[in-house]
């Protein structure tokens, strides 16, 4: 179950993250974003000198992604030391 959330968390920050480009570019945006992968640690920083705004959102989510995998991961490897 962790995982379908770390699943469902990253496909929103996906679509974050093409909305953005779309908001910026328009068209053309919606094109980048498709193609283009995020760079996780990279675009939050780019988004943060362009909007002169810092993603908040985007950190809590990219963080609950994490956690989820994480979690995920921890009962993967008891279910098959019970195995």
């Amino acid at each position: 179950m962790a995982f379908v959330a770390a699943q469902v968390v990253g496909f929103l920050l996906w679509i974050g993250y093409v909305l953005t480009w779309v908001d910026w570019w328009g068209g053309f945006g919606l094109i980048i974003g498709l193609i283009t992968v995020p760079g996780l640690v990279l675009f939050p920083f780019i988004y943060w000198v362009v909007e002169n705004d810092f993603p908040g959102n985007y950190f809590m989510m990219w963080f609950a992604m994490i956690g989820f995998y994480l979690l995920a991961t921890i009962s993967f490897a008891k279910d098959t030391e019970l195995s």
